[in-house]
């Protein structure tokens, strides 16, 4: 028609193509504003016709989710997630249908544990023509009619604690705080497409392939983190990277057609000669639920000794079990690597932390407490030399749990946030928004603002119960860190030294949230040390911790 057509507009600013280009969606990020009342970023989804210039509201008011909805690629579907339910819009027919009403194991992740609502299991995928759409419960994948509702499961993870997920993903991405994470994904069943494998008991990951008519064929499966996994065009071949502990990372290439794995690089085949580091998966239980944590020995370790051991804290950190690390000799990766610590005597236990909403801090110190219970238990640890070691919220529950038990020799916290109140009030310059929906939706996890439960920010709030520290405490902060303001350290140094508490703090000028320049990494890392040998090993002081 020779015709230019605005797709958005002043009422409706933000749009995004359906593939095929015969629609595009729009919406308003801003109508539901302010977002304390909703929660989350809500938006109504418009359909607009590209040829007519015609629109019509096909959904109201959706709440931002990461991965919450997708267009199918053929253009026929509108997938969304809504109610902690899957929906299908047939553009067509101009009908809604609930995909998951009914499924036993819910399509939304059972293990969200903040506050706010649960996101679904990633995005889904589509079959060739849109004749099926792919969700995932916990466990498995399904295979689900468009048209019907009708499913089928593909995979059997469920009675065999494995977690099924297919890896082929082109994806596009667009950014969460501007627009919604749009994607389209299609697979072809047929083809036997790739699947990541994960024991979620074992941390044993692996891969396999798809199909309707067999079981799958696993290709790998080991005591290994696996991940870079990609496959070529035709998806028969794929490359990936295994890892763990004490296996530095190698790069593994598979041919599907012949069932065929192979090793094509291994890194740091010299470090077998110097060292080898041991890891052990413990099992703890707090509060009716199962944990796991990750414990790393000390190198050359002999159980007829007793060692300090350092407890690096932030929610689910058993994941990291099957983590490579490399001795760096310095600060990487925004904290001290285990490895490093190993190396010089020292036990590292990554527990995970199991959450109750409105009282974070309190969930740290029974989850902390039963953890390091366990690796006593476990290996020759000496209960009087262990340590708290966390950094930005890891680091605030660190902190949290000193004001609760004198348990702890000493600790070591980075950037932390140590008054709720005034964080709860403040403002996250790297997103630019109040800090309110940390804590009412998301991390934090408050399901009510300060004014409607401040007892509960107060029972969890450090500053709030730092009379009750008894613990040698060294704090870390960079003056230029855009999501926590360095502000909330101070708050802590001033409660400490009014109370005549033994504490340090460090404060970087020129460093952010994470600690980048080689000087400052280098000198946060001999503290460490310094700090802990002295106070898990009895070595001597040092000035400066004076």
């Amino acid at each position: 028609k020779q015709e230019v057509l605005p797709v958005e507009s002043k009422e409706q600013p933000f749009s995004l193509l359906i593939p095929k280009q015969r629609y595009a969606l729009t919406y308003n990020t801003t109508q539901y504003l302010p977002k304390f009342k909703t929660g989350e970023l809500i938006v109504d989804l418009n359909l607009l016709d590209l040829e007519t210039g015609q629109s019509r509201r096909i959904v109201d008011s959706l709440p931002f989710i990461e991965n919450s909805f997708c267009g199918s690629p053929e253009g026929k579907y509108i997938c969304y997630f809504k109610n902690k339910h899957w929906w299908i819009y047939d553009i067509k027919t101009e009908q809604h249908l609930n995909l998951t009403q009914g499924w036993e194991i819910p399509a939304y992740d059972t293990t969200y544990d903040r506050s706010g609502i649960p996101p679904p299991y990633e995005v889904p995928y589509f079959t060739k023509g849109d004749e099926a759409i792919l969700l995932y419960d916990h466990w498995d994948i399904w295979k689900v009619s468009p048209k019907t509702g009708v499913r089928h499961k593909l995979t059997d993870g469920s009675g065999r604690n494995l977690q099924f997920r297919l890896t082929k993903r082109p994806v596009r991405q667009v950014s969460v705080y501007e627009k919604l994470n749009f994607q389209t994904q299609q697979v072809a069943l047929d083809e036997n497409p790739l699947l990541k494998v994960k024991n979620l008991n074992t941390y044993e990951m692996g891969i396999s392939t798809l199909s309707e008519t067999q079981d799958e064929i696993f290709l790998s499966y080991d005591s290994l983190k696996l991940y870079d996994l990609q496959a070529d065009s035709s998806g028969r071949l794929c490359i990936f990277k295994q890892e763990s502990s004490d296996h530095p990372t190698r790069l593994m290439y598979s041919n599907l057609n012949q069932k065929s794995v192979k090793t094509l690089e291994q890194s740091n085949l010299h470090e077998q000669d110097y060292y080898k580091p041991r890891s052990e998966l413990i099992t703890y239980w707090q509060g009716g639920h199962k944990l796991h944590g990750a414990l790393h020995y000390p190198v050359n370790y002999d159980p007829s000794r007793s060692y300090p051991m350092i407890v690096d804290v932030y929610e689910l950190n058993s994941r990291k079990l099957h983590d490579y690390h490399l001795p760096s000799l310095t600060f990487q990766r925004g904290s001290i690597e285990p490895i490093d610590l190993n190396l010089n005597g020292y036990f590292v236990l990554r527990p995970d932390i199991r959450y109750e909403l409105n009282a974070f801090g309190i969930s740290a110190v029974n989850c902390v407490g039963a953890a390091v219970d366990k690796a006593i238990e476990t290996a020759s640890i000496n209960p009087k030399a262990v340590g708290l070691m966390g950094v930005s919220y890891g680091a605030s529950e660190a902190g949290f749990i000193l004001t609760q038990t004198d348990r702890y020799a000493t600790a070591i916290i980075g950037n932390p946030v140590t008054d709720l109140v005034s964080h709860y009030l403040g403002y996250l310059n790297f997103i630019l928004e109040s800090a309110y929906f940390r804590f009412e939706n998301h991390q934090w996890r408050f399901d009510k603002g300060f004014y409607e439960f401040p007892e509960a920010y107060l029972a969890n709030s450090t500053v709030h119960q730092a009379a009750q520290i008894n613990t040698p405490l060294l704090t870390w902060t960079g003056i230029k860190d855009p999501n926590i303001e360095w502000t909330q350290s101070r708050e802590l140094y001033q409660a400490l030294r009014r109370l005549e508490k033994e504490h340090v703090l460090l404060v970087y000028p020129e460093e952010g949230h994470g600690i980048s320049a080689k000087v400052a990494r280098q000198d946060l890392y001999n503290r460490h040390l310094e700090w802990f040998d002295h106070y898990l090993k009895g070595m001597p002081k040092q000035d400066w911790m004076d």
